[in-house]
């Protein structure tokens, strides 16, 4: 009986193949059958999988156990929504792999489609699995049929699946050697969602490979691969790994391992395989997408409001995309449409804007829910801060300037440094303080800890230098205030400044765990890239001759917490506890206007002019360090002149 309801199933993945892939037939499909059963002997195996349909072998083998990381046939819990058994692995916790191969030596050739669903997540498809890594490749050798780990001169493609807390999964690619995220449009997808995953490849000497997807006509040049999930391109012209150029293609692998308590799973059907490339290609699947995996934090005034704006696009729907907000801050989010129409079953990038209107001081969240019959639900993480009407109050210890091309050929200085400056009239004791470094994309409990000793202290309106790692070109540092050895990337990172010198941790994802610990004192996410970003980010990557230099206006530092109006690149110009180039940080913040009074933060020693529109002057003062309130009659509107600035307001 089982044989009949495998050979039922098999027609049927023909016949759902035929409807979707047009002109060419398939090499090769793998759905797994009907049978259920569990693998876990460390020594491979051609018996536990089918054999595919059409051509080639198949082979797996369970990983080390602790407790266990079997290979599983299984049609429950059913939660890839497919007919009959479906694979599961088990990643290994050590390097000893598990391997999931369902096609190995298929009829070769140099260019290919391939398709197959996945889901991540742990042993029930839940997004709760935070370690371990699941590898897919594509390629030749006998990496696929045997024990060892992952080899990229076997590999044309290969994706890397890194399992993250929050139910992420961090996707890279390998190109030559390494694993890159170049020229992907996205980096992270969910655990415990269901994703079809196309790869179209090309290794031919000459001559691209054509194809149209949904219509639309694409190319695929030698050496290069697109790669799509859930109907999206994110991937275009990819390079490939370092399988030989010109060779044949002919196995596909799925390698698991470095779990810790193999809690990371991976569920895989209706693998299908064409050895050249179908003509025509049409994504089935009612699928929604967008494009903002992240929502930046809103921040606004009471009873004022912030907004943002995502891009939401679908395929192959049936029904118009509901949207709902939800959670016990959802009322202070809003949407500018809660449904969104599709059009024959697209929808095309349409901008959805989203408004936080805070009713009261504090930090507030919500979830953004998106919805259509067959596709997966998106959920978004919607979060918003809500401060006071004053002005942000500048630390009396700040970070002024990083540098991290020192030493490189072509450097400036010798040496990679961090400046910080002191706001203030009097000196502070920063002693017991660090100086904490990220990469772009780093979190977690810091690694590179500066610790600044115990006798050291900033002169009033002076800057302190902390020297970094350095190399063999470029000028030497004069008179470093402090010295360590970790090395900077010269075009972007972060560097946290912490009034203790244990390493603090944070979440790339979350500016709250940086800015709410108790003994931050400022932070610096400098290039364009680097996570959290604080307000926006800066408009250049720093270099080896160009630092992240804190801005000034009229010599004076400019101190918003938003490092896209704070910092710039600059010429670097590092100064000590014995330089001092500035006059004071600016306060740069919004005038507040309530009932006749005028609110706003300044340097003491300002001059303060009001005019009406005749150009007569009806009021004048002197600014005091921090905030300033003035309390005038009604006049209509009036321009307001501080120090050098000028604006025009409505009394």
């Amino acid at each position: 009986m089982n044989k009949i309801i495998f050979l039922q199933k098999i027609l049927l993945l023909l016949f759902l193949s035929l409807s979707v892939h047009v002109v060419n037939s398939q090499t090769a499909s793998q759905s797994f059958g009907y049978d259920v059963g569990e693998y876990s002997n460390q020594t491979g195996t051609t018996e536990f999988l089918p054999m595919p349909v059409g051509s080639g072998t198949s082979f797996a083998r369970a990983g080390a156990v602790a407790p266990n990381a079997p290979i599983v046939l299984a049609t429950n819990p059913n939660v890839l929504m497919t007919e009959g058994s479906f694979a599961r692995g088990v990643a290994s916790s050590t390097t000893s792999v598990t391997k999931i191969s369902p096609i190995v030596g298929y009829t070769a050739s140099k260019e290919f489609y391939t398709s197959f669903k996945v889901l991540f997540g742990n042993a029930e498809g839940n997004a709760t699995a935070n370690s371990g890594t699941w590898v897919f490749s594509q390629g030749a050798g006998t990496m696929y049929a045997n024990s060892n780990d992952f080899s990229g001169l076997q590999s044309f493609i290969a994706l890397n699946f890194i399992f993250k807390e929050e139910g992420i999964i961090d996707l890279q690619y390998r190109v030559s050697g390494n694993w890159s995220v170049a020229g992907l449009t996205k980096t992270q997808i969910s655990q415990g969602v269901v994703h079809t995953i196309e790869i179209i490849g090309n290794n031919q000497n000459s001559g691209t490979v054509n194809y149209t997807y949904n219509g639309l006509a694409c190319t695929v040049s030698p050496f290069k691969f697109d790669l799509y999930i859930n109907g999206e391109l994110i991937g275009n012209e990819l390079s490939k790994s370092q399988l030989a150029d010109d060779t044949n293609i002919e196995s596909l692998t799925f390698i698991g391992k470095s779990s810790t308590s193999n809690v990371a799973n991976i569920f895989i059907d209706d693998v299908v395989v064409y050895n050249s490339v179908p003509s025509q290609i049409e994504s089935t699947n009612p699928t929604i997408v967008v494009t903002e995996y992240t929502i930046p934090v809103m921040s606004a005034t009471v009873l004022e409001q912030d907004e943002q704006t995502i891009t939401v696009s679908g395929v192959n729907l049936t029904e118009d995309i509901a949207l709902t907000v939800t959670g016990e801050n959802a009322s202070l989010f809003t949407l500018s449409a809660y449904s969104i129409p599709h059009t024959q079953g697209v929808v095309d990038n349409e901008v959805l804007t989203v408004t936080y209107k805070p009713t009261a001081i504090g930090t507030h969240s919500a979830l953004l829910n998106l919805k259509s019959v067959g596709a997966n639900d998106i959920t978004r993480v919607l979060s918003g801060k809500a401060v006071d009407s004053l002005a942000v109050i500048v630390p009396d210890i700040i970070i002024t300037e990083v540098y991290g091309g020192g030493g490189n050929s072509g450097a400036t200085y010798s040496n990679d440094y961090i400046e910080l400056y002191n706001t203030t009239d009097n000196p502070v004791d920063i002693g017991g303080w660090s100086v904490q470094y990220y990469t772009k994309a780093g979190d977690g409990v810091s690694s590179n800890v500066i610790e600044i000793p115990a006798d050291k202290s900033i002169p009033a309106r002076s800057h302190f230098l902390i020297q970094g790692a350095g190399g063999e070109f470029g000028d030497l540092l004069l008179t470093p205030d402090v010295i360590s050895t970790i090395n900077f990337a010269a075009d972007g990172g972060k560097v946290i400044l912490y009034t203790v010198s244990t390493p603090q941790t944070i979440d790339k994802l979350m500016i709250n765990t940086i800015v709410e610990n108790q003994y931050f004192k400022d932070y610096l996410p400098f290039g364009k890239e680097p996570l959290p970003i604080w307000g926006s980010t800066m408009t250049a990557n720093p270099s080896k001759t160009r630092s992240a230099g804190r801005k000034k206006e009229d010599n004076v530092y400019v101190y918003t917490q938003n490092i896209g109006d704070d910092f710039e690149t600059q010429v670097p110009s590092p100064q000590g506890s014995d330089l001092t180039t500035v006059n004071g940080v600016e306060f740069k913040a919004e005038i507040i206007v309530e009932n006749g009074t005028v609110s706003f933060n300044a340097v003491a020693g300002l001059p303060v002019e009001i005019y009406n529109l005749f150009g007569q002057k009806i009021y004048s003062t002197i600014t005091q360090e921090g905030n300033n309130s003035l309390t005038l009659q009604k006049q209509g509107v009036v321009i307001l002149m501080i120090g050098n600035q000028i604006m025009k307001l409505m009394l």
